[in-house]
């Protein structure tokens, strides 16, 4: 995915996430999400030389890296 110039509207905008935030949802570093952006794994706004993530794109992403659950028994 690419950074995002799509206009949105001022409702958009108060859902936006820091890096920090992000970082909490998905229960890693802030490294590791910088090194998603670095990828271009998650879709983010750079605003001046911060990066916002909108809530729905943190949550697209965390539903497109699910892992189907196997219910296998070994015995």
């Amino acid at each position: 995915m690419t950074m995002s110039t799509v206009p949105f509207n001022e409702a958009e905008a108060a859902t936006l996430l820091t890096v920090r935030e992000v970082a909490a949802k998905l229960r890693m570093s802030v490294t590791s999400v910088y090194r998603l952006v670095d990828r271009r794994a998650i879709r983010f706004f750079r605003c001046t030389r911060f990066l916002r993530f909108q809530r729905r794109d943190v949550d697209a992403f965390l539903a497109e890296h699910a892992v189907a659950v196997v219910n296998k028994r070994l015995v």
